[in-house]
């Protein structure tokens, strides 16, 4: 077994695979497993219990009885017609529980929908009349009018909806128009999610329009009204609700957000590192792994929240709100936001990296055992150059560890140290976060307090006291981070590390020789990660706090604000903000649709960064100065172009272009979906429109099996099957609760108005109150039930006491009949989603991995630039004051546009994980999907994505001269690597966006790293060495180390150079190393999830070939080189000597 283990090492070194496969499934993890379902589930409770959420429920509650009382009512019934029960179910299907703004425009698209859907169908409606017969039509009014009995009215209208007046080329041009008005609904849909109420409810007008015009003879331009009348009623109901009952305002709802969703999370996060820094010792992995899944949890939640706030910041100026922070106020908040936010997932790095420590700890002492208890690697065996590239970092590590437990420089023995050391900024931090959210929700709860209360002098003087002790807690804070920075850190360093030093004097020992001898110093590097972030994180919030106690002074009492952005009220409504609040039946992001679109600079910065560029062209002009005369981006951007064809230059090549530019976007899915969505709508339409089934379809109400296939016709395959699990066992609890609603208020007769809408209403209120409470992407199943309910309690009411052409029953009739019409639009749309292909979900989850590939390689790419620049700007000494200031500006604008670039890639990662869940719906016909490996590829981007913002975190405080020591004295940044580096991220991305394998002659970065090391240290040593800088058995470089072995070296991280020489205690203690350790470690871990990424994207998509001997070759190949240079090197010190 032990041979077998060794023949098939991991490719990459450092990778938690191992973690991740256990042998098999223990009880102990089973139960874990479903303890965990539960926690999940009773967290989507708790939004329940909630104060505001009673509050929306009463405001929802008031409406649906409203709706309840105009449906019972015999005038107002009469008035909205055979429909009058659609008023109650919109009052389900889009509650009054949004803000009033909010909820006004909701209502706004649903009003504009159908009055689209009614111009289309009136404008198909008379062009139909101008195709119609005259012969025809004259013959079919002679024949229906020989038949007239005694009631003309009833048999006339018996003609009509039987399809007496059918007529073949009236019919086709209603189908014509209708298959055009769905293709554009169908599009709106798709490509505005915002606006889908607005393409539902157009649709369902359309139908209507489309379906009952062509039965009659003549124009019947009013059919709409039959559902235009009972939307309009419950829209003037829902609006007075939202006014009247419990009314807010967006800007209360958005800060109220901003509090629980960022700034309560934040403290939940500073307050857990008091966990990380304290656990159970010895370290285990079991223990560790809780804290880390807590801070992931924690952590998708703020993403979630935030962007949930981000995706409204642009609506505040589009109401009038009454509060002291206007919508300029807030949006301020909301651009330092993303800023602070990159550095609180910064600060969450330390306990994954933590734990990914004492992981890999206990893999390599299980590997190490059986790799030495087996019969031994010898250059004979076949691939056994794996095993000797992946036996050397065990070694390393190996070596690392022994030395850090011997002499007590461990994580075990520095983290209590970490822990006292950071805990008065710590606390200073979770003591200031606390009085801005105590602040902030008092702004945002005592809005009309003024009104209520006496602004007396108590009232004042208690406003002063409360500002002034923000200020004090800001002081407190500021004093912390100094005292962490001056002193706190020093003894982390010199509690510890102070007796090796001591040593040395004694001893008369070089440092170098120390560092080889028992000096180590990994377990500190990666607490200085911790320190890092910390500090990085108190300065962000510093800021943020600043800027919130300016705004109390500014704003002390409540004011009210216009609104000034209507101007831009399209734009905002269809903007692609990654949100998709206006959806009500899709939870599946599909965010792929912009894969292969070209990276350009408004990827890197947004409209209003651009605006502050352009602005600041005299600061871009002195930077030019600034880096010798010469522009830095002197390399013209070439962007991606189309390899069969030049640019076109005359106006029938741009026509050509924007056409086939339109059939490629028919071949997407947006593009597929809108075809199917107008399709299945002209496939079931053709029934009500045929002679033979007309009568059939109108009597069986074969509109509702129209409306639902358009409904419940989704972009992906997966989506549309998960919504139909949804929407179907929705629809039998529904009508089974409203088959109880009604005979509980009705009995055996025709129905008590008081029992009816009390039995409703009961039953109703649970539904409503989860559909109002949990995330939107879980309600669907309490929407359809809460419809249901409506429908059948409705639907049961107008047919016993309304005057109809066709009665469809009550009760139990109706319950069979609406699930068999549901069954039938479901079909319907299960068999128009396979043409002309299946668009699956899983092949969306596969590309948008691709987007995320290179949107972090994106911000690497900005991050590497950033460093670039100051080791330029270090290298001009001569500079003036001025020209600081403007290099620190661009800076500080470069790294707030890389924050938000972090953030949102961070919300594509976090919008993607329903769409993993609802790949798995579909059809396994070629196989089983690997949804676990596409986890861990998920799994592997993130932690690629938290370590570019740790690198980010550090290079906002890394000065220049710092940045020119990792570009020019460290193999982190040589160019060759980058090379390497954004050479096999574009690579994999193009592999698996187009499934094809990948070649098998990728080398390991990691590898390479440890290449590009030590050929830069043979290359670059041109200095004299003179016989007193060193000892006799000095080897900075390595000599000693054989050549399958690395260097253990302080100086040294994961056996290349860290740009430092002979690491002493002035070293440790300098203010600006810790910065540069922890940006040397974000990069050597971003290394080592690319090469897990790799190895991830090899497994699914395979290899070119074998190419065998290949490897076995670069080995040797590079094991020469690397010798070569080290013998080189060695050769050349010893002639200096």
């Amino acid at each position: 077994m032990a041979k077998q283990h060794v023949s098939s090492p991991p490719r990459s070194e450092g990778s938690p695979q191992y973690a991740s496969e256990p042998d098999q499934m223990h009880p102990v993890e089973t139960k874990s497993k479903l303890k965990s379902v539960v926690q999940e589930y009773l967290n989507d409770i708790k939004p329940l219990l909630i104060k505001k959420n009673f509050k929306k429920l009463t405001r929802c509650l008031v409406a649906t009885f409203a709706a309840l009382i105009l449906l019972v009512d015999e005038k107002s019934l009469k008035v909205m017609g055979q429909a009058g029960f659609f008023c109650a179910m919109v009052s389900v299907m889009v509650p009054p529980s949004l803000p009033v703004s909010l909820f006004f425009m909701a209502c706004s698209t649903i009003l504009m929908g159908m009055l689209f859907g009614w111009a289309w169908g009136c404008a198909a409606m008379a062009a139909s009349l101008q195709a119609r017969s005259k012969t025809l039509l004259a013959s079919t009014y002679e024949r229906v009018t020989v038949g007239l009995n005694n009631n003309p009215d009833a048999t006339f209208s018996s003609s009509i909806f039987a399809g007496d007046f059918l007529d073949p080329r009236s019919s086709t041009v209603f189908g014509i128009f209708l298959f055009f008005g769905c293709f554009a609904l169908g599009a709106l849909r798709a490509h505005i999610p915002k606006l889908t109420l607005m393409s539902v409810f157009g649709s369902i007008v359309l139908d209507v329009m489309c379906s009952y015009g062509p039965l009659f003879p003549s124009q019947q331009y009013t059919l709409a009204t039959i559902f235009l009348i009972p939307t309009s009623s419950y829209v003037a109901i829902g609006l007075v609700c939202t006014v009247l009952i419990f009314p807010e305002s967006l800007a209360h709802v958005w800060l109220d957000g901003m509090i629980n969703g960022f700034l309560k999370i934040s403290l939940q996060l500073v307050e857990l590192q008091e966990v990380t820094l304290s656990p159970k010792f010895p370290l285990s992995s079991s223990e560790l792994k809780l804290n880390v899944e807590k801070g992931r949890g924690l952590r998708g939640k703020m993403i979630a929240g935030t962007q949930a706030v981000k995706g409204s910041t642009g609506m505040l100026d589009l109401e009038p709100t009454y509060g002291r922070l206007g919508p300029g106020d807030l949006k301020k908040f909301d651009s330092k936001m993303s800023f602070l936010m990159t550095k609180v997932l910064s600060l969450q790095t330390f306990a994954p990296i933590v734990y990914d420590s004492v992981v890999r700890t206990e893999q390599d002492e299980i590997l190490l055992s059986q790799i030495y208890s087996s019969s031994g690697i010898t250059s004979n065996k076949p691939h056994s150059h794996k095993h000797v590239q992946n036996l050397r970092h065990l070694k390393l590590r190996t070596q690392i560890s022994e030395k850090e437990r011997a002499n007590g420089h461990d994580l075990q023995a520095l983290l209590p140290i970490l822990r006292s050391s950071s805990s008065e900024l710590r606390q200073s931090l979770i003591d200031a976060l606390k009085s801005l959210i105590s602040w902030l929700e008092m702004a945002n709860s005592t809005r009309w307090s003024k009104f209520f209360k006496k602004n007396d002098k108590n009232t004042q003087a208690q406003e002063i006291e409360q500002k002034l002790e923000m200020e004090r807690k800001l002081e407190a804070l500021r004093q912390a981070l100094v005292k962490f920075k001056e002193i706190e850190r020093r003894n982390l360093v010199e509690g510890p590390f102070g007796g090796y030093f001591k040593e040395l004097e004694k001893n008369k020992k070089t440092i170098d020789r120390l560092n080889h001898e028992g000096f180590s110093a990994k377990s500190l590097f990666v607490c200085f990660v911790f320190t890092t972030t910390l500090e990085s994180y108190a300065e962000a919030f510093i800021s943020f706090f600043e800027f919130a106690i300016q705004l109390r002074g500014k704003r002390p009492a409540s004011r009210l604000w216009w609104p000034t952005g209507f101007g831009k009220l399209w734009r905002k409504i269809t903007a692609d903000d990654g949100t998709r609040s206006g959806e009500i039946d899709s939870p599946l992001i599909s965010v792929a649709s912009d894969i292969g679109r070209p990276r350009t600079s408004d990827d890197t910065l947004n409209q209003d960064d651009l605006a502050e560029e352009e602005a600041d062209g005299d600061e871009d002009e002195g930077r030019k100065k600034f880096a010798g005369g010469i522009d830095y981006d002197e390399k013209e951007p070439n962007l991606a172009r189309d390899p069969d064809a030049n640019p076109p230059r005359t106006g029938f090549q741009r026509t050509s272009v924007k056409i086939g530019v339109f059939f490629g976007w028919l071949r997407s899915s947006k593009g597929l979906f809108s075809l199917r969505y107008a399709l299945v709508s002209v496939c079931l339409w053709v029934i009500a429109v045929h002679p033979k089934t007309a009568q059939f379809n109108y009597q069986n109400r074969g509109l509702w099996a129209l409306i639902m296939s358009q409904t419940g016709l989704a972009v992906f395959a997966g989506e549309q099957i998960a919504t139909f699990i949804l929407r179907m066992s929705g629809t039998v609890v529904g009508c089974v609760l409203g088959m109880v609603a009604w005979y509980m208020g009705s009995g055996h007769g025709n129905g008590n108005p008081y029992g009816v809408i009390a039995a409703t209403l009961v039953l109703l209120t649970p539904w409503i109150f989860m559909r109002i409470a949990l995330p939107q992407q879980k309600s669907m199943f309490y929407l359809m039930s809460g419809m249901m309910i409506v429908f059948i309690v409705g639907y049961s009411w107008v047919d016993t006491h309304l005057t109809v052409t066709v009665n469809s029953g009550k009760g139990y009739e109706l319950f069979w009949k609406r699930v068999v019409l549901v069954t039938i639009g479901f079909t319907a749309g299960f068999i128009i989603m396979c043409f002309p292909k299946i668009t699956s979900a899983r092949t969306t989850v596969r590309r948008t991995a691709c987007i995320i590939n290179e949107k972090i390689a994106g911000v690497f790419e900005d991050e590497i630039e950033i460093f670039l620049l100051e080791a330029r700007h270090d290298a001009h000494t001569t500079v003036n004051q001025a020209e600081i200031d403007r290099s620190k500006s661009s800076k500080e604008r470069r790294m707030k546009s890389l924050s938000k670039n972090l953030l949102e890639t961070a919300m594509i990662m976090q919008m993607i994980k329903p769409s993993v869940t609802v790949a798995k719906f579909e059809p396994q016909v070629r196989g089983p999907w690997p949804k676990e490996t596409y986890e861990r590829l998920l799994d592997a981007q993130w932690k690629l994505l938290v370590n570019t913002a740790l690198l980010s975190g550090a290079l906002t405080a890394l000065n220049p001269h710092w940045c020119s020591v990792l570009v020019h004295q460290t193999p982190f940044l040589n160019p060759e690597l980058i090379t390497d580096i954004f050479g096999i991220l574009s690579l994999i991305t193009q592999c698996l966006y187009n499934g094809h394998p990948l070649p098998p002659t990728l080398h390991s970065l990691r590898d390479r790293l440890v290449y590009h090391d030590r050929s830069r240290s043979a290359f670059s040593s041109s200095r004299k060495v003179s016989p007193d800088e060193r000892d006799e058995d000095d080897d900075s470089t390595g000599t000693n180390v054989d050549g399958d072995s690395l260097d253990p070296s302080t100086e040294k991280i994961d056996g290349v150079s860290m740009g430092v020489k002979n690491i002493g205690l002035d070293t440790l203690t300098d203010p600006q190393f810790p910065i540069h350790a922890t940006a040397v470690v974000s990069i050597s871990l971003c290394l080592t999830q690319i090469d897990t990424i790799t190895d991830i994207v090899r497994e699914l998509c395979g290899e070119t070939g074998t190419f065998r001997g290949f490897d076995h070759w670069r080995f040797l190949n590079v094991k020469d080189e690397e010798e070569g240079y080290r013998s080189g090197l060695n050769g050349r010190r010893k002639k200096l000597d």
